[in-house]
């Protein structure tokens, strides 16, 4: 479960081998608000770093090692104790998130004649992870078509819809996903993202 408590400094002696930690390595988001500090050891001291990024406005991805209970942040150090490349890593990543992304279930809702989707796992505190997976987008897609929308309040709350539905979101949706923003303690984002052939573009916040 993704929980600040648990986000934990790197020390050898914690950290598995790599033929055992390739099965754990899965992106970590957090939520970015303008001014907040965050520590040091969790995200890029660069804006140029590989292994952190902005996905949107509000929302960084690191790398991350989910072991024991405790989130361990990937560091350069650390890879090369395991002795592999970047390019492993990414690898071993999105092998791991397709593995979410398989057991991925949508379940579509019907809100005063407007309908919309949430998705489903067997491992729901990665489900925020799934919009920003383009295999996942694909998927989608062929059910929404392009463009679509999504919002990812908390981290595991994803509602999805299509364009048809955007006009609608402002009155019928938004104050719903800026509660779940409010009142969650895995907040993440109360930004609307569409997800178009071009890419990713925050809509509003």
């Amino acid at each position: 479960m993704i929980n600040k408590e648990t986000i934990s400094a790197c020390h050898s002696s914690e950290v598995p081998s790599w033929s055992i930690a390739n099965h754990l390595v899965f992106p970590l988001l957090e939520g970015i608000s303008p001014g907040t500090e965050r520590p040091a050891d969790v995200f890029a001291k660069t804006s140029s770093d590989p292994l952190s990024g902005m996905l949107s406005n509000c929302i960084k991805m690191s790398l991350a090692l989910f072991y024991r209970g405790a989130i361990i942040p990937i560091t350069e150090s650390l890879i090369r104790e395991w002795a592999i490349s970047f390019s492993t890593l990414r690898i071993a990543m999105e092998s791991n998130v397709s593995l979410v992304a398989r057991s991925s279930r949508l379940v579509r809702h019907e809100k005063i004649g407007t309908s919309y989707f949430s998705v489903h796992t067997d491992a729901s505190p990665f489900n925020s992870i799934l919009p920003f997976y383009q295999p996942f987008q694909e998927t989608v897609a062929v059910l929404l078509g392009f463009p679509f929308y999504f919002a990812v309040p908390e981290h595991r709350t994803v509602v999805l819809f299509g364009k048809e539905s955007l006009s609608r979101y402002f009155g019928d949706f938004r104050d719903d996903i800026a509660l779940t923003y409010e009142t969650s303690t895995r907040s993440l984002s109360p930004e609307l993202i569409e997800v178009s052939e071009s890419g990713l573009v925050t809509v509003s916040r």
